[in-house]
């Protein structure tokens, strides 16, 4: 079994919305705890099963406008390395793995659908309406 979901907007704290947040701790952490728990059951009739869980240099290296999705990749390194102790005794071999930066024709903030210079400009008039 392969965890191989991920999120990830990139923006600084202050511009994500609630739904912005969840959505990267329920696709990045939450699903992959849903997956491993759907099917260790069947992976514990097989002994030597695999179940691998895809991390990020982000759970570790802390970039700027990415510390939500860090949070959500190094929450499952700590599962993974916790699964590992649990399903071993079980006989499944619970893998993490981190491929690194994938790179892409598309540029990557348009993938994450963000305009920074809109938001910063939305958030500002939000900003200015309070005060």
């Amino acid at each position: 079994v392969v965890n191989n979901a991920a999120m990830l907007v990139l923006a600084k704290l202050e511009w994500l919305t609630d739904s912005m947040i969840e959505s990267q701790i329920q696709v990045n952490l939450v699903g992959p705890i849903h997956v491993c728990r759907v099917f260790l059951p069947l992976l514990y009739k097989n002994k030597g099963s695999r179940l691998i869980n895809i991390t990020s240099p982000c759970a570790e290296t802390h970039l700027p406008m990415a510390g939500v999705y860090g949070a959500t990749k190094a929450g499952l390194e700590t599962i993974s390395d916790s699964l590992r102790i649990e399903a071993g005794f079980n006989g499944v071999n619970v893998i993490l793995l981190d491929p690194g930066e994938i790179l892409s024709s598309t540029p990557f903030a348009s993938r994450q659908g963000l305009h920074y210079k809109e938001m910063e400009a939305g958030l500002s008039k939000s900003t200015s309406k309070q005060e």
